[in-house]
């Protein structure tokens, strides 16, 4: 898969040393093969992305964790009164000329099964109804090697296509612009045909133009690690034991042979002590 998610608890600083404890971002080994990123990466700055296929930024605010010391202001501007309990910003430019929205998707791709999820022809069952729903969409929680689940990039909550130079700073307020792409009707229009494959293959990526792919909703809550379910009631669920205690993984992948742009995985201090637990009692 090209580049591998950095999901090596021994590698891991103690969490003592997380400067955004409870949560540790990381770096796969090359997201950045020019100056590699080693140890706790800021959450809520930009972070360097450089890459065979990728050079640019990523950046990941957490409602619940708190961000730097001079991101404080807009942090609180950015949530405010909004719902969001995430934003991500990923921007730069590709470098792999011949691409299309097609062949880019985002999303998480996990090394162990997801526990308390249906497998067999229930899984399967589940996996082709909201694949069915959402075309483009990679649904394979159920998966016994290797779940994922990737979107697909173009339909994303924001996306700007702009010259060098005039790309969006700030992440508080990105705008969406897609003049230099193509004319759509409306952001949510934009959203369904860049999201569709049959659609998305029709516009290409431009190796000479910057990306800006802003995702953001209200409930993945990445800074507790819960999953709040609208349909049942706003209940939370607890990600920790779901994911076998695996990190969270934030990656962009080319669709067809999932060759990997850059990855980063999210652990949480409940992943640690989960897995001390773990080994004590397999010691006993």
């Amino acid at each position: 898969m090209g580049v591998s998610p950095a999901n090596d608890i021994e590698s891991l600083p103690h969490p003592s040393e997380w400067p955004h404890r409870p949560v540790c971002l990381v770096g796969c080994e090359q997201v950045n093969k020019n100056n590699e990123q080693t140890g706790s990466l800021p959450v809520g700055k930009p972070v360097p992305v450089d890459t065979d296929l990728f050079k640019g930024c990523f950046s990941l605010r957490l409602r619940h964790v708190d961000p730097p010391a001079d991101d404080a202001e807009k942090h609180e501007a950015y949530f405010g009164e909004r719902k969001r309990l995430y934003q991500m910003v990923i921007q730069g430019q590709f470098k792999k000329e011949g691409l299309t929205f097609k062949d880019m998707i985002m999303g998480d791709v996990y090394e162990r099964p997801f526990q308390g999820v249906p497998h067999g022809w229930i899984g399967t069952l589940l996996k082709a109804s909201v694949e069915t729903l959402s075309p483009g969409l990679v649904f394979d929680i159920f998966d016994d090697t290797q779940p994922k689940v990737l979107a697909p990039m173009g339909g994303c909550q924001t996306l700007r296509v702009d010259l060098p130079g005039q790309e969006p700073t700030d992440f508080n307020e990105i705008i969406e612009d897609t003049s230099l792409l193509g004319e759509f009707d409306s952001i949510a229009t934009r959203r369904t045909q860049l999201g569709n494959p049959i659609y998305a293959e029709e516009y290409k990526i431009d190796t000479d133009h910057v990306y800006t792919f802003e995702v953001y909703d209200d409930m993945m809550d990445f800074g507790t690690f819960h999953q709040h379910v609208r349909i049942l009631g706003g209940m939370k669920v607890d990600l920790v034991p779901v994911l076998d205690s695996q990190s969270m993984s934030f990656g962009m992948y080319t669709r067809d042979d999932m060759n990997c742009a850059f990855n980063f995985s999210l652990w949480h201090e409940r992943i640690i002590e989960q897995q001390a637990i773990s080994k004590e009692e397999k010691d006993v």
